[in-house]
């Protein structure tokens, strides 16, 4: 898991954000907290408001699943 942590910080890192949210959906059987924060932490430096939206949402609907 830890090279597809990798992948994900390459490809955000690298401005590539669209295409490191694809690599998460389509690679991914069930993303967890770690992969959407990779891709946070390496996403910062873009300020793309859009993509950090919809990553925040995932983050949020995992946090609801945790609590039930």
């Amino acid at each position: 898991m830890e090279h597809f942590y990798c992948g994900v910080d390459l490809l955000a890192s690298a401005s590539r954000l669209e295409d490191a949210v694809g690599f998460i959906k389509e690679n991914a059987p069930r993303p967890d907290k770690s992969v959407w924060g990779a891709f946070l932490s390496a996403s910062q430096a873009q300020q793309d408001i859009n993509v950090d939206m919809q990553v925040s949402e995932h983050l949020v609907n995992l946090n609801m699943l945790d609590i039930t």
